[in-house]
């Protein structure tokens, strides 16, 4: 997952965000903030003044349906209270079915 962070108006930078996430809007669980698989983090740290930000989540089984909501944390852990929640997003586990490569030479110029 990936969103961006719009300092207008914010007064000052986060120290961190957290990604939750629930079945749907209602239902997200803001008490387990979800772990990037590839950092082992429950937080994403800010870097500089950089506005981009990703985690990896753990898998999903296929056809889940989470959304997720983003928070910024200041430098004590406190959260500001966003509410607004993605879409409701799928998790697809299938796989392309396999690839053969029928022909390949090499182009002319």
């Amino acid at each position: 997952m990936s969103w961006e962070y719009d300092p207008r108006r914010q007064g000052a930078w986060p120290a961190d965000f957290q990604v939750f996430a629930g079945p749907d809007a209602g239902s997200v669980d803001y008490n387990a903030p979800l772990t990037d698989s590839l950092t082992g983090l429950n937080a994403t740290p800010v870097i500089g003044a950089r506005r981009g930000y990703e985690i990896t989540s753990g898998a999903f089984a296929d056809g889940t349906q989470r959304v997720f909501v983003v928070r910024a944390r200041n430098a004590a852990g406190t959260a500001e209270k966003n509410t607004f929640a993605t879409k409701p997003k799928r998790a697809r586990t299938t796989t392309a079915a396999a690839t053969a490569v029928e022909f390949a030479g090499q182009r002319r110029r």
